[in-house]
Parts: structure tokens; sequence; C-alpha cells
């Protein structure tokens, strides 16, 4: 989320923002149609699954060729985040935010999210062979469709555990 310190009522939402993210196309947050000196926004954020929010009164820098734009908001390895009002992306020799291309996450960091999708994978097959032991009385469509689903996620952890981050 993003809002005008000065101004409670412009304030707009767009894209979830996790660590590494960057998030374009903010709704609803009107900016000045010219940038000026000292002008600040503060971005609201937290981070899947903690519920603290968290907010952050940022400067914003110039328009590139003082064209006004969509404000993007980026999440920056150190914590900190940016506001950036751009018509070019990341991508873009014009971008004018410090984190240049889309952000890379660290090793650590991508271990920790694969290995959260495969214990949540690892889960949920658990909980589907259970289904299937459970005794309950089903056809042999919808036993032969849990099977499938089984395999289908069996298949998923091999793929996730073949591959290491």
């Amino acid at each position: 989320m993003v809002r005008n310190p000065k101004d409670k009522t412009n304030s707009g939402g767009g894209d979830a923002l996790n660590p590494y993210g960057i998030g374009g196309s903010v709704c609803c947050f009107g900016i000045p149609a010219q940038w000026h000196p000292g002008y600040q926004v503060v971005v609201k954020y937290n981070f899947y699954p903690d519920e603290e929010w968290h907010e952050q009164l940022v400067h914003v820098p110039p328009y590139p060729a003082g064209i006004a734009d969509d404000i993007w908001l980026v999440m920056r390895e150190d914590g900190e985040a940016e506001a950036i009002v751009s018509s070019f992306g990341p991508t873009r020799p014009e971008w004018p935010g410090r984190t240049k291309g889309w952000p890379v996450p660290s090793r650590a960091y991508a271990a920790k999210v694969r290995n959260d999708q495969l214990a949540t994978k690892k889960g949920m097959l658990q909980l589907m062979e259970r289904g299937l032991a459970d005794g309950s009385v089903r056809t042999k469509e919808q036993t032969d469709r849990m099977k499938s689903a089984i395999e289908y996620t069996k298949a998923q952890i091999r793929e996730m555990d073949a591959v290491q981050p």
C-alpha cells in the first residue's frame, strides 16, 4: 500500500510485495503531475505469513523525463522500500530506481521459499493419502481422481527434491 503522508485520503494498493519483489501499477493513488523536491510517500507492507504491518516514509526520486506515470514499489534486499514513479520498468536503462533489473533473491531466501513450498506439498500429500485410506465410501471415479492427485503431487515433490536453489 502507498499513501500520501500529507493527505491520508490519497492512498492505494497494488500487487502483494514479498522480499525481492516489485509491484507496479498501484491502483487509486494520485501522484502530482510535476515532481517536486521533498516528495515523499508512506509505503505500508507486510510479508506473508507475518501479519505485522510495517511502514516506511520514502523519498520519491525525480520522474524520468519529467513524466508522471505509474508508481512502483520495490522492496530491496536490505529491507528498505523504494517508491518510483516511472513509465519505464526496472529492466530499462531509464529506470530511476536503485535496484536495476528485477530483484534477485539470495540463495538463502530461495532455499527458504523452496523448503516452505516443499513442506506444504508434503503436508498436502499426507492429507490426501490419509483421506484415501480413511474408509469413506467413494465411487470408483472419486477414488481414481484421488489416486491421480496423489501421484501428481508425488511427481511434483520428486521434481522439487531434484532441484536445489
